[in-house]
């Protein structure tokens, strides 16, 4: 099943997100736009902010107790079971949300108690593949399948699946979120021999885009018309490195000088480049700080304008 395509088609299972989503927004709302007397405001604001809090430990509750009843020694148990896919897709709201919104990775806890049972463990990890590593799933989220992945390695699967998750978390492991990133080669447009480690900036932006790509040209145009992001480049805050990533170099070659000429346009200087990372799926996009340590992996562009 495309989970992806189920969640975006069914509007019911979008509610319950939206509706704490807009709840946690108004209190960003009040502070930045209150008006009246200023009591009255300070009133709002509080009542906001108790709101938001009673929202945030319903959904962790509620999060955290959600398969206490399930019995994952029941052999039945499979990921093609329709309540079972329900099920989880509205945990894996609740667990997207927490992320998001507290920072908080609290997936773990069900491989946890279903550990002992292997089908459960597989039927779970399989659901939470298409949820959280599918990069058309609007619940992608790779540190939240990893701490699935950690717990997985623990449980009596065979040897099969243990080596499926045994690569799996080696390849989300690279350069993920809070670890440096790996240095990377490149040759510019104009012939220009260069390295990820020898730009200096406060901000990197690792673009690894190809033209061809529809989304590409919609990301290269939110980069090149937003207005921050053009402040910081003008202040030399921020480097734009936009890395055309493929063998194929047609598309390479008819794009040539369209980029913004205030980025660093290149291709990779060698094939083996590519493989130091993981790009399932064009564009994907890095924040890197001043020591190029990852600060937003395989980000939407709008997560990394809200960035700053």
């Amino acid at each position: 099943m495309n989970y992806a395509l189920y969640f975006m088609r069914n509007k019911s299972l979008s509610f319950f997100c939206h509706k704490y989503w807009l709840s946690i927004l108004s209190v960003f709302f009040l502070v930045s736009c209150g008006g009246g007397s200023s009591q009255h405001t300070s009133t709002d604001e509080a009542d906001s902010i108790a709101t938001a809090q009673r929202i945030n430990n319903d959904i962790i509750h509620s999060q955290s107790h959600y398969w206490d009843n399930v019995n994952f020694a029941d052999t039945t148990i499979s990921h093609n079971s329709p309540q079972l896919q329900q099920a989880f897709l509205q945990w894996a709201e609740y667990t997207h949300y927490l992320y998001v919104a507290l920072d908080t990775v609290a997936s773990q806890r069900v491989i946890i108690q279903a550990q002992q049972y292997p089908h459960a463990v597989v039927a779970l990890m399989e659901m939470a593949n298409q949820l959280f590593v599918d990069p058309n799933s609007p619940l992608r989220c790779e540190e939240i399948y990893i701490a699935m992945l950690q717990e997985a390695l623990k449980a009596p699967i065979d040897d099969s699946h243990r080596t499926l998750y045994k690569g799996q978390l080696d390849i989300a492991m690279m350069n993920r979120k809070g670890t440096q990133a790996t240095d990377i080669n490149y040759i510019t447009e104009d012939g220009i021999t260069g390295s990820l480690y020898n730009i200096s900036a406060p901000y990197t932006l690792l673009y690894f885009f190809n033209p061809d790509c529809h989304d590409c040209e919609r990301v290269t145009s939110v980069i090149a018309t937003n207005q921050r992001i053009n402040t910081l480049i003008n202040a030399d805050s921020l480097k734009v490195v936009a890395i055309y990533p493929d063998k194929d170099f047609t598309a390479w070659n008819k794009h040539i000088g369209k980029n913004p000429k205030s980025w660093i346009t290149a291709k990779l200087s060698t094939p083996a480049e590519r493989d130091k990372y993981d790009l399932p799926a064009i564009p994907n996009l890095y924040l890197l700080d001043s020591n190029k340590k990852v600060l937003l992996k395989d980000a939407p562009i709008e997560q990394i304008i809200s960035f700053f």
